[in-house]
């Protein structure tokens, strides 16, 4: 106001001079400011009963001055309907914009429960800042898409700090522009992303892990083509409740017996199955548990037996009618394990699951059987025992006679053929090569030749030998006993050779 004009306070009403009941309102024009300046008491703009619009031609602003607070208050939504983009901002680049939900507490405004920027018809949302986007709220930071088919997108280098939870149907952080996204840092303790499904990088990217990872759950799939492993020892069954439980590497074998084999078992189904089933009922049914199971053109394994009815992986991709036959197979992978029972090393063909906490022994028949070994050389220290060829000790009595205190040989057969080379321990005692056959188990006397030497004439000159009784293994004895001998054992070392 210019400084020679008094101020007047009035009361001004504008109407239009011909009809204001038919053409409305008149209009008030000024060439310059329109100042309000009752200093006692707030003063408003109002409209009693019609939406009041402040528009101009160019820019429109709203200011206030002094370092004071501008409020934008509603009863209900402040929003804008412009089609072109709509700013909320400070015109200052040291200045603070802040969007928040508040309540008043005394003379101090709080923050309030709730702020929403955009909601369910809202296409983008945009949070645009040239240094960092904060919440210094002591409790979560949530972005959220509310629907279930929502996205949820945080790209760039924008740094997420605190506990902040970025939760979506499908939420990514980072996409194709994106050259770096870093969660965390060396002040953040735990970093956790859940959910259903967590998907790193695309099919053709390289994702890397600088740290140390721990993945904890029931089962961690590497699906790869090739696995490179820069760590020289693998350790497995390195678990406090591990005590007891086989340790090794399981290989798969997929469907090559299906394809070239003859079935294990044969069976037909007891009802009829369709597409898309993973149950299977058979007719006379058993323990298939880890089998694969063929029929007509699907080949499936069989992870869970109850009762008749199978469970298999895949799903069926055919249906088939009710006696529909299928054929099994038991030799579905193969293990190299560790056997904790019988403290032993085997390869053998197995029906065991990757689930499995023990490979049941081969040589039950049951569940697989041993697979073959092809080697160049072979070293051995120790005992060496097979169907063919076994080596070991025996200990037998200085008096042991043919009769009496004689020791059968362990693991060998009632009847058949064997070779058997014995020598004491003692660098002066005695050692025989034997070759012994019968005909029956029942047999009292089997053939048998020998090239025995006995003990040194100065030592204990005891001579071993080698018998067959009926229905018993062959037996070791001494033909000579040891001068002197009280029945204490004489250590015999011993192979076997057999047909």
């Amino acid at each position: 106001m210019p400084p020679n004009v008094s101020k007047v306070y009035v009361s001004l009403k504008v109407t239009s001079l011909t009809n204001p009941t038919l053409y409305g309102p008149g209009k008030l024009s000024v060439a310059e400011n329109i100042e309000l300046n009752n200093a006692a008491a707030s003063q408003k703009i109002l409209t009693t009963s019609q939406p009041l619009f402040i528009e101009s031609n160019k820019q429109l602003n709203i200011t206030s001055l002094s370092g004071y607070d501008t409020i934008v208050q509603s009863g209900k939504d402040v929003r804008s309907t412009a089609n072109a983009h709509t700013y909320i901002n400070t015109a200052s680049v040291s200045g603070n914009c802040e969007i928040r939900a508040g309540a008043t507490s005394g003379t101090s405004l709080v923050d309030g429960s709730l702020v929403k920027i955009g909601d369910v018809a809202a296409s983008n949302i945009t949070l645009n800042s040239s240094n960092t986007i904060t919440s210094t709220s002591v409790g979560q930071t949530l972005i959220q898409s509310s629907s279930t088919t929502g996205v949820v997108s945080v790209q760039g280098g924008q740094n997420l700090g605190g506990l902040a939870n970025i939760d979506g149907f499908q939420t990514s952080v980072g996409i194709s522009r994106a050259r770096q996204v870093a969660i965390g840092n060396s002040s953040v303790t735990n970093v956790d992303v859940d959910g259903v499904a967590i998907r790193l990088g695309t099919s053709g990217s390289t994702t890397t892990i600088p740290g140390s990872l721990v993945v904890q759950g029931t089962t961690s799939t590497i699906d790869t083509v090739n696995l490179t492993v820069k760590d020289n020892l693998i350790c497995l069954n390195e678990l406090p409740n591990a005590m007891g439980k086989d340790s090794g590497v399981l290989m798969t074998r997929y469907s090559t017996d299906v394809a070239t084999g003859t079935a294990d078992a044969t069976d037909t189904i007891s009802s009829a199955v369709s597409v898309g089933a993973v149950t299977i009922p058979l007719t006379t049914g058993g323990a298939y548990t880890g089998y694969y199971l063929k029929i007509g053109t699907d080949v499936v394994r069989i992870t869970a037996v109850s009762g008749n009815n199978m469970t298999v992986s895949p799903a069926l991709a055919s249906g088939y009618a009710i006696s529909t036959a299928v054929s099994l197979y038991k030799k579905a992978s193969v293990a190299t394990i560790w056997d904790e029972s019988s403290r032993q090393f085997r390869l053998c063909y197995t029906n065991a699951l990757s689930t499995s906490a023990n490979i049941a022994d081969p040589a039950l028949g049951a569940t697989g059987e041993y697979a073959d070994l092809h080697l160049k050389n072979l070293y051995i220290e120790g005992t060496v025992q097979g169907g063919g060829l076994s080596s070991s000790t025996i200990a037998v009595p200085d008096n042991a006679t043919s009769s009496a205190g004689y020791v059968q040989l362990p693991n060998l057969a009632t009847r058949g053929c064997y070779q058997i080379f014995i020598q004491s321990s003692s660098s002066t005692g005695s050692a025989a090569i034997v070759f012994v056959s019968k005909t029956q188990a029942s047999d009292t006397s089997a053939a048998l030749f020998s090239l025995v030497q006995s003990a040194a004439a100065s030592g204990s000159d005891e001579q071993v030998a080698v018998q067959w009784l009926a229905n018993e293994a062959p037996s070791l004895y001494h033909s000579t006993t040891k001068t002197g001998g009280t029945g204490a054992t004489i250590d015999y070392t011993y192979k076997v050779v057999t047909a």
